[in-house]
C-alpha cells in the first residue's frame, strides 16, 4: 500500500510532506523522495524508527 507524508496516524515528524511510501509486512518499506532525487528501500527496519531513519537521511543530503 502507497502512503504520502501528510498529517495523521502514519505521519513521520520532521520529514518533508511530499515523500511518498509503500509500508510492508516486518518494516519492509519503498520511500520516494523525488526533493533529493532518492529512493530508499529498507528490510526489517522497526517500523517505529523508520521517520527517524528519514530524519537523518535528509538531514545528511541536504
Amino acid at each position: 500500500m502507497w502512503w504520502l507524508n501528510k498529517k495523521g496516524p502514519r505521519h513521520w515528524e520532521n520529514v518533508d510532506e511530499n515523500i511518498y511510501y509503500a509500508a510492508g509486512f516486518g518494516g519492509n518499506f519503498i520511500v520516494v523522495d523525488r526533493k533529493h532525487n532518492v529512493v530508499v528501500v529498507t528490510r526489517w527496519l522497526e517500523p517505529s524508527k523508520v521517520g527517524e531513519f528519514m530524519q537523518k537521511l535528509t538531514k545528511a543530503l541536504d
